[in-house]
């Protein structure tokens, strides 16, 4: 399919059909690969020694990696079937640097306890689809897995249903209301039903953490200050309802955006936490 483009270092399929199988071992230069909301693609064959980027977006395909051990970047949508790649991950692609999940939060949580899974990963970004799933005792199953990391990224998700629902119970201010005059924290936060105790990590590289899609909830708030008390080299957090600048849900006329209340009163539970890192909340 590719014999004729040798010397290609790009590559970008968009909205495409595209056979089941694709191979990308006669692009011995490609540098980057691009994937996005196409159809009929099952498993790509990356038997490149030179690539250094691949994403995968909207689609469940299935990347073979096994001759791709320069592989730098890789920014891919997760299934169910998450748990059983990682290891896989871990071997094939050992100069990983920047890695971008999309994937079910319960998934994150059963993370395979190895300390240093990923050891030479320094840019994270998680994309949960259940944000009122997340919590303190997945957020330690992350920092575990990635020792090196220097920036965190998470993308916390909402159905259109519950921001409608959170917005109409007067969700947001109800809940930081709730969270502002809580007591402190504990050492050891409640778990969640049935779960074991988590071990606490203390991070020492992590220096910036990105938080979008966040509506000051107290399962958010407390995440918010078990990273910034558990990252001793912590510069900078940022926290943001929109994700990537454009929340989907502008488009439907809800407002996502924080107002001056609700930021004062997240700035307000979380100053106290913040040391010398630099809190930001859009």
């Amino acid at each position: 399919m590719f014999a004729c483009l040798l010397t290609l270092k790009t590559l970008k399929f968009e909205r495409c059909t595209l056979p089941e199988e694709l191979s990308l071992s006669s692009l011995l230069q490609l540098d980057d690969f691009m994937i996005m909301f196409s159809e009929g693609v099952k498993e790509v064959a990356v038997s490149n020694m030179n690539n250094v980027r691949i994403q995968s977006f909207g689609d469940r395909v299935a990347f073979d990696l096994r001759s791709a051990p320069n592989l730098k970047q890789l920014r891919l949508a997760w299934g169910p079937e998450a748990l059983s790649r990682i290891p896989y991950l871990r071997k094939c692609c050992p100069a990983l640097q920047s890695l971008a999940i999309c994937t079910p939060t319960y998934l994150v949580e059963n993370m395979p306890p190895t300390t240093s899974i990923f050891s030479g990963v320094t840019e994270l970004c998680l994309v949960h689809n259940d944000a009122t799933l997340f919590g303190i005792v997945k957020i330690n199953c992350i920092l575990r897995a990635f020792p090196c990391l220097q920036e965190l990224e998470l993308w916390l998700l909402l159905s259109l249903r519950k921001i409608v629902s959170l917005q109409i119970g007067s969700g947001r201010l109800k809940d930081l209301d709730s969270v502002k005059s809580a007591p402190p924290l504990p050492e050891r936060p409640d778990l969640e039903e049935g779960k074991a105790e988590p071990k606490e990590y203390v991070h020492e590289h992590l220096k910036r953490v990105v938080i979008a899609g966040f509506w000051g909830t107290s399962s958010e708030i407390e995440c918010a200050i078990h990273l910034l008390t558990h990252s001793t080299v912590l510069e900078r957090m940022d926290i943001n309802p929109e994700i990537s600048g454009v929340h989907p849900w502008t488009l439907l006329n809800v407002d996502v955006a924080l107002n001056k209340e609700e930021r004062e009163k997240i700035c307000e539970r979380l100053q106290p936490f913040c040391k010398k890192a630099v809190l930001t909340v859009h």
